[in-house]
């Protein structure tokens, strides 16, 4: 985002009733936590508000279990 030169991947998989969410970015900075989110919409026309909140990338990773199936996430608008 915004020209910072982080590239990654994030992806998601059914676990259980809920969603594995793996995020993992290269080029962050050392150090610093970086807040993860889904939010609703598309690229052109993205909802600000979160609407599921993430577990903060540390050092170009993180993982959350998402309490809902990927299913659902899938159907969001």
């Amino acid at each position: 985002q915004s020209n910072s030169g982080q590239t990654g991947t994030a992806t998601l998989e059914p676990a259980g009733e809920g969603t594995k969410v793996v995020i993992e970015l290269a080029n962050v900075p050392a150090g610093v936590a970086q807040p993860a989110h889904i939010h609703r919409g598309t690229c052109d026309n993205l909802d600000k508000a979160p609407r599921w909140n993430l577990k903060a990338v540390r050092d170009g990773r993180s993982v959350t279990l998402v309490p809902v199936p990927l299913t659902t996430i899938l159907k969001e608008p």
